[in-house]
Order: C-alpha cells, then sequence, then structure tokens
C-alpha cells in the first residue's frame, strides 16, 4: 500500500502485528505502527484526499484507522522496539530502581527512572540481546549479565563501560532466559534455560558452572529464590513439553516435575514471601497456574482472562499493612492483568494495545505499593501500583 508524506513516496507492509513504513525508493525502514495484537491481514487507504488515511484489519477481531498525524508520528519518532529488560532494586529502597533496557538495534541502554536521565549504552555488535539480568551486588553496583550470540553469558559494567568478567560459556544453542540469585551465604549465583536443553547454575564468583540440568526439550523460562526458613535457593525451569522442573543448587536431578498442561511453558514467577508459604507461577498458553512450592500442588483453578498466549509473570508480596500478594501476567493480546493470589481474581486490566515481553515488580518496604516495569513493542515503562486502592 502506498502513501505520499511530506513529499515522500512510503509503502505500507503488514510485518506480523506491525505496519513497517518503508522508502518506496530504497526500501529503508522509516517507521513502525504498533497496536495490533494479532498478524495484520490487510491494508487500505484512503485516495484522493489531502489527508491520507491507513486502514488495517487483522487477526485480532479489529479494524484500526490511522491518521495522517499518526502517521507523521511513526516517521519522526521511529526507535527500535526493546528486546528485553532487566531491572533491579538500589539501596536504599527508596532510591528506586536501575534499569536496562536491551534494543533490536543491538544498543543496552540503562536508565535510572527517579531521575529521568539515561545512563551508558552499550553497542552488542549486530546482536540483541533476548535475556538480561542484574547480579547480584557484592561490593558497588551490580554488573549486567546478557545472553550473547555465541551462546555464552557475558558481563557488563554500566559504570566503567568494561566487561569486567571471562565469559561463562557451556551452552550449545541460544540462551533463551537468565536468573539471578543467591546462596543462604550470600554467594551469588546465576541460571540460564536455553534452546539445547539445559539448565546450567553458574557461580558468578568465581564464573565457573556449577551444574548442568536436563530437559528433554528446549529452555524458555527460569526463575530462582530463596525459600522457607532456612532460605534455601529454590529453582524452577520451564520447557517446551510442558513441564516444570524444580532444583537446588545441590541436586544432580529434578526435587520435582509439575505437569502444568499448559503447552509451552513461556513464562515463570517465584513469591517465596507469601502468607500461604512460596509460591510458583507458570503461564504457557493464555492460562496462569499458581503452585505451591512445598508440596508441588496447585494453590487454584486456572486463572482465565487472557486471550492469547501468556508471555511475561511478576510475582510479589507487599509487606505493609497486611501481606498481601499479588501476580501479573502479560499477554500477547495487548493486555496486563494483576491477580489477587489470595482470591484468584484478576483485580485491575491495564490495557497496553502492544505485545509486552517482560515484567518485573518490586514491592515497597514501607507501603502498600509495588514498581513494575514493562518493556514491549511500544518501549519501556516504569509505573507504581497503589495496591491499597484495588
Amino acid at each position: 500500500m502506498c502513501l505520499t508524506l511530506s513529499g515522500r513516496h512510503v509503502a505500507a507492509v503488514a510485518q506480523a502485528t506491525c505496519i513497517d513504513l518503508r522508502d518506496l525508493d530504497d526500501g529503508q525502514l522509516l517507521g513502525t505502527l504498533n497496536g495490533h495484537t494479532d498478524n495484520v491481514t490487510a491494508l487500505t487507504a484512503t485516495t484522493g484526499t489531502a489527508s491520507p488515511t491507513l486502514i488495517s484489519c487483522a487477526r485480532d477481531d479489529t479494524v484500526r484507522t490511522w491518521s495522517r498525524q499518526a502517521l507523521l508520528n511513526a516517521l519522526t519518532q521511529h526507535d527500535q522496539p526493546p528486546a528485553a529488560l532487566a531491572a533491579a532494586a538500589i539501596q536504599p529502597p527508596d532510591a528506586g530502581l536501575r534499569l536496562a533496557v536491551s534494543y533490536r538495534d543491538s544498543r543496552i541502554q540503562t536508565f535510572t527512572p527517579t531521575t529521568n536521565q539515561p545512563g551508558p549504552t552499550f553497542d552488542l555488535a549486530h546482536h540483541a540481546a533476548h535475556a538480561l539480568a542484574w547480579a547480584p551486588a557484592t561490593d558497588g553496583p551490580p554488573d549486567l549479565l546478557y545472553a550473547a550470540p555465541d551462546h555464552t553469558i557475558r558481563t557488563w559494567n554500566p559504570d566503567t563501560s568494561q566487561a569486567d568478567h571471562p565469559p561463562l560459556a557451556g551452552h550449545l544453542l541460544a540462551i533463551r532466559s537468565i536468573a539471578a540469585c543467591r546462596t543462604p551465604a550470600g554467594r551469588p549465583l546465576a541460571v540460564s534455560g536455553s534452546d539445547d536443553h539445559t539448565v546450567r547454575l553458574w557461580d558468578l564468583t568465581d564464573h565457573e558452572l556449577l551444574q548442568t540440568w536436563r530437559h528433554h526439550y528446549s529452555v524458555r523460562a527460569v526463575a530462582a529464590a530463596p525459600t522457607g526458613p532456612d532460605h534455601t535457593l529454590q529453582i524452577a525451569s520451564g520447557s517446551a513439553d510442558g513441564t516444570v522442573r524444580l532444583w537446588t543448587p545441590n541436586s544432580t536431578k529434578p526435587q520435582g516435575v509439575l505437569h502444568c498442561r499448559q503447552g509451552f511453558i513461556h513464562a515463570l514467577a517465584i513469591d517465596p514471601d507469601t502468607p500461604d508459604g512460596p509460591l510458583l507461577a507458570t503461564a504457557g498458553d493464555n492460562t496462569l497456574r499458581l503452585w505451591n512450592l512445598h508440596d508441588h500442588t496447585p494453590r487454584s483453578d486456572d486463572l482465565h482472562g487472557h486471550t492469547d498466549i501468556v508471555e511475561a509473570l511478576a510475582a510479589w508480596t507487599t509487606p505493609q499493612p497486611t501481606p498481601r500478594s499479588y501476580v501479573a501476567s502479560a499477554a500477547r493480546d495487548g493486555t496486563i492483568r494483576i491477580w489477587d493470589t489470595a482470591i484468584s481474581r484478576c483485580i485491575l486490566l491495564l490495557a497496553t494495545g502492544t505485545r509486552v515481553r517482560t515484567l518485573t515488580a518490586h514491592p515497597r518496604p514501607d507501603r502498600p505499593a509495588a514498581l513494575m516495569t514493562i518493556a514491549g513493542e511500544a518501549g519501556a515503562l516504569v509505573v507504581e501500583l497503589q495496591l491499597d486502592r484495588l
């Protein structure tokens, strides 16, 4: 579909859920229209007017009309959408968050949302990092862990703009997920899941491989958190066969296998602080399932509401005034849902209109609120949820 905007001949091309605006002469990408949550199937445009309008139809059962101003905005504000996002709390908690956002144009950009100022940028040289995590800090600010194209995990220090440590090598195929954690003694570890069907546990002090655990299929989601009165580190990994396997650092075999019956497991989240004991949230299809980690049993019936695959989860408990636990889920249907785990109900629906790939949540220690970071097709965002009002 061809249009003329500000003297330029532009071609509108459906690209999955997006509409690319390209220069008709050289094919250069000029901008992207985001809004549909399923594949775009048809495009048309008004003709014979001084103000062209683009109309799109998609498999999400919607028809969207794009005004001339919306088209011009896409041309002038074009930027690459994020590929992944990582967030880490900075002490003291009121200092806010330190964010790292990986973009598809091979950049990693850091931000401090409390000051609304961008920090250092790192160029990955023709590769977008689709998995990020902040390493637990020991002395000074934390290093950023990211999945490199050679199937290694590499570190980057945003303050020095240097790779301070050797890469963590061992995976044979692409790394899809990284989680960082600590042992009860405070030793920093990292967990990674890969298309090579393995989960690997890494020591971030000695920079060596501690464990290799195997699935039968690709591993796309990992999570880790200290649980129980002795703060035993619990690790969960989700696979394409619909199972979640539970591990501890010293185990050679899974401590439990959860048959989720949700198809490909895309997302996991552990909340160790719920009033009813440690909780694991799993997502594969368009449903959520909550599990008791102490006995590996379902905590409730499946949670329904999303109309497309859930790709990101976050779980947390607010300590004030009475502990209350929540799970946030983001799906390809362009919505984020906040669930109260005590009643297994959705208490808040956020409509983003575009696909969200990553969520993190950080409860405020002094009030019933949480900072939630969101990254997706439309960009990255930090919001504060005033949970006592829900």
